[in-house]
């Protein structure tokens, strides 16, 4: 990002909470997140889809469990 926009890490990071608080179904997981996801808005939006697609797996493995029960 320091090269597409001239943002710094902690502006990358700053950045990336706002996708958060505006984007449905998207959460930063500290756990996953590495500077690699940060390097361009390519490698930022692969990790926001990554996430999405996750928390739309866990939501339909908890709703499948529902079923189950």
């Amino acid at each position: 990002l320091k090269d597409d926009l001239g943002l710094d890490s902690m502006s990358s990071l700053t950045f990336l909470m706002a996708l958060e608080d505006t984007i449905e179904g998207f959460q930063v997981d500290p756990d996953t997140l590495e500077m690699e996801h940060l390097e361009s808005i390519d490698t930022i939006a692969d990790y926001v889809l990554q996430q999405q697609h996750g928390s739309i797996a866990k939501e339909n493995a908890a709703f499948s469990d529902f079923q189950l029960a």
